[in-house]
């Protein structure tokens, strides 16, 4: 179930997490990548209450945050260059 759950994500670009700590609470979360790395370097989301996560709002959701990470990668780019760890 974790690996589908990783696969949607990876396809989808998002992942839908209902909430196994408070049933009645939806998340909608998207990965910020380094810039050219594989690696997520920070996640953001959104959680609400299910009744208001039905699947189109999900969708609307998951791409106003597919957005914004796009501007948000971009921005840091502009201020800071590449995006990496360094280990």
């Amino acid at each position: 179930m974790l690996w589908d759950k990783i696969k949607q994500a990876r396809t989808k670009g998002f992942l839908i997490n209902r909430v196994l700590e408070v049933p009645s609470v939806r998340t909608v979360a998207v990965p910020v990548h380094a810039l050219h790395e594989p690696y997520a370097v920070a996640a953001i989301s959104i959680s609400a209450v299910a009744s208001q996560m039905q699947s189109h709002r999900i969708e609307n959701l998951a791409t106003l945050l597919l957005d914004t990470v796009g501007q948000i990668t971009q921005d840091i780019a502009a201020m800071y260059g590449d995006v990496t760890t360094s280990t």
